[in-house]
């Protein structure tokens, strides 16, 4: 259940980390598709390795089409260094046949004139697809108002808390959606991006940094380790 608390906790959030990375510049910046395709690869790594990863991939192959008929190994071999690479060009190869199949093309324009849940449906057959991929493309691409719940918004949903431990990807984002108006979805999503990269890390996170400690667990943590001696930092703007 969304309560009020999380909604000010969320309304909060938008409003300080505008001012500390200003508004996104724009809402697309790779097609579908690959945004998609970053989203499955990213699983368990990072934007940046996943984003590498396919750069990888697109230099090694002609198109979509050549890397859904290659076999899982040729893709892999393509991407050597990110973590369990045949297992996600194994789920790569199989999502792009699921997707010719439903469209008969390497597109995922086929979905745009659909709502957001008839998306999924059309996805949900899909075993193993991770459903913050297909969110992503949707949120960033499409236009719809699916929440791509990437780990690193997770990350700081879960340490504020506004998200509960042990729930299903598909109720935690209706959680979400609870939380924030959809013309504010893109919006969230991106700053919480920026926060998760400068300063809600994964291990060593700078809450000192961070405007919202005293509502985090983390951050109410490191301020009993470090005491009066944690004050905040100006974050750094170069994401702007």
């Amino acid at each position: 259940m969304t309560t009020e608390r999380n909604r000010r906790l969320a309304h909060k959030l938008l409003t300080v980390l505008r001012k500390d990375y200003g508004r996104p510049r724009a809402h697309v910046t790779r097609p579908a598709m690959e945004e998609m395709l970053v989203g499955i690869l990213a699983e368990g790594a990072s934007e940046r390795k996943g984003a590498s990863a396919l750069s990888a991939i697109s230099r090694y192959f002609v198109d979509w089409n050549e890397v859904r008929v290659s076999a899982p190994c040729e893709i892999a071999s393509a991407m050597p260094g990110l973590a369990d690479a045949l297992d996600k060009a194994a789920l790569v190869r199989f999502v792009l046949q699921r997707i010719y199949d439903l469209a008969n093309e390497m597109t995922l324009d086929f979905l745009k004139e659909k709502s957001p849940a008839d998306a999924a449906k059309l996805i949900e057959g899909i075993p193993g697809f991770p459903e913050a991929a297909l969110a992503r493309a949707t949120l960033l691409v499409l236009g719809h108002e699916a929440f791509p719940l990437t780990p690193g918004v997770m990350k700081i949903c879960r340490r504020l808390p506004l998200l509960p431990d042990g729930h299903e990807p598909a109720a935690l984002t209706h959680l979400i959606q609870g939380m924030v108006p959809k013309h504010g979805m893109f919006e969230f999503h991106w700053l919480l991006s920026e926060h998760a990269k400068n300063t809600c890390l994964p291990d060593e996170p700078s809450c000192g940094a961070c405007g919202f400690r005293s509502d985090c667990r983390t951050g109410r943590r490191a301020a009993v380790v470090a005491g009066p001696a944690l004050k905040r930092k100006k974050v750094s703007r170069k994401c702007k």
